[in-house]
């Protein structure tokens, strides 16, 4: 499980008797194949969600809610976290949730 996981973008960690598999922004919008441009500034110039165009807001709302969260597996029960200090938009928490599951079946 934990190469089906990694090779899916996990990063393994472990400290004493915890390991996790944890899910960065980046690894998130691989995931769910976020494509987004850039201009020079930083700021999204284009975006694309699966092949399909989306709003440059809504791609920055999805990057925001990855970014914000610590989304990880917990390898003793296999159950997903998402702690949080920011608000974040819980269904694109489980986007990246659904393909996780999907990747390892």
């Amino acid at each position: 499980m934990k190469a089906k996981l990694e090779t899916l973008g996990g990063k393994y960690w472990e400290a004493g008797d915890r390991r996790r598999m944890y899910f960065d922004a980046a690894a998130c919008a691989k995931l769910v194949q976020l494509d987004v441009s850039r201009y020079g500034t930083g700021n999204i110039s284009a975006a694309a969600l699966a092949g399909e165009s989306i709003s440059n807001s809504a791609a920055k709302k999805m990057i925001e809610s990855w970014s914000g969260a610590s989304l990880y597996v917990d390898m003793a029960d296999m159950k997903f976290h998402c702690k949080s200090g920011v608000t974040i938009d819980r269904e694109h928490v489980m986007m990246v949730i659904s393909k996780i599951k999907a990747g390892v079946k």
